[in-house]
C-alpha cells in the first residue's frame, strides 16, 4: 500500500529539493571563484594567499555577485588591496 499524500505534495518536495541543490551549487561555485581569485591576487601583489582568501570569504553579501564576472574580479582585487592597506594592484583576471 502506498502512502496517501496530499495532492501536489511530491511536486512541491521535488521543487524544494531542486531549489536547495541550485543554492548548494551556487555556493560551491562562489567558493571556487573566491579561491581562484585569491590565488591570482596573491600572485599579482605582495599579499599572502591566506589573508586574501580570508578577506574574500568575508566580503559583504551584496558584493558576492562580483565573483561572477571578470570586471567584478578586478573590482574585488582593488577592494581587497584597499582593505588590507596595500597600494592598488595592477590586476586583470585571466579569461579563458
Amino acid at each position: 500500500m502506498t502512502p496517501d499524500f496530499a495532492p501536489g505534495f511530491l511536486s512541491r518536495m521535488i521543487a524544494k529539493e531542486a531549489a536547495a541543490a541550485v543554492e548548494r551549487d551556487r555556493r560551491v561555485a562562489e567558493a571556487y571563484s573566491a579561491k581562484n581569485l585569491a590565488l591570482q591576487i596573491a600572485q599579482a601583489s605582495p599579499l599572502d594567499y591566506s589573508e586574501v582568501l580570508n578577506e574574500l570569504l568575508h566580503i559583504p553579501k551584496n558584493m558576492r555577485p562580483l565573483l561572477e564576472s571578470p570586471e567584478g574580479w578586478a573590482t574585488l582585487a582593488q577592494f581587497v588591496a584597499a582593505d588590507l592597506g596595500v597600494p592598488p594592484i595592477s590586476y586583470s583576471p585571466q579569461v579563458h
